[in-house]
């Protein structure tokens, strides 16, 4: 087998792999992408489906994950999700908290009084997809040129 084609097999076997690592990594990706956009409508579709009973102004603050005083906890659960804790204070007054998130997302909590929004500490804060196909072609296109160039000079060295 000459040099020529000893590095075109070498060139094959590290840059198959890599392509399909590749290509899976992206499908993945969108495919988790699409899975939260539907999520995400579904979740608008539920909250305009309560329009009629709450109004323009509520429907579209629960819809940017905003609260307001007086909004019940179905709003709530709506707008912010589920709670990690409930806390009974008495007097018909509760305290739902929210740990920390992911990067950018602090601990958040709602007071509710006699079944309504009194007061509430921090926002809800999206939480970024950390990978994105660009990211991932680029990192993996970079690994697939650093090992064929190493596979190039150490097959020309050898020889």
């Amino acid at each position: 087998m000459d040099t020529g084609e000893t590095v075109h097999i070498m060139l094959l076997i590290i840059l198959a792999p890599l392509s399909v690592v590749t290509f899976g990594l992206v499908a993945w990706w969108f495919y988790r992408q699409k899975s939260g956009a539907e999520e995400d409508a579904q979740r608008v579709a539920n909250i305009w489906a309560q329009h009629e009973a709450w109004g323009d102004e509520t429907c579209r603050r629960i819809i940017n994950r905003q609260l307001a005083a007086g909004m019940t906890p179905a709003m709530v659960r709506l707008a912010w999700d589920d709670p990690a804790e409930i806390h009974p204070a008495g007097n018909n007054t509760e305290m739902w908290s929210y740990p920390a998130g992911g990067a950018g997302q602090n601990a958040r909590s709602v007071t509710f009084e006699n079944g309504k929004v009194s007061g509430w500490e921090g926002k809800y804060v999206a939480v970024a997809a950390g990978l994105n196909p660009y990211l991932i072609v680029a990192v993996l296109l970079g690994l697939a040129c650093f090992l064929s160039a190493l596979t190039v000079a150490v097959i020309f060295i050898v020889r």
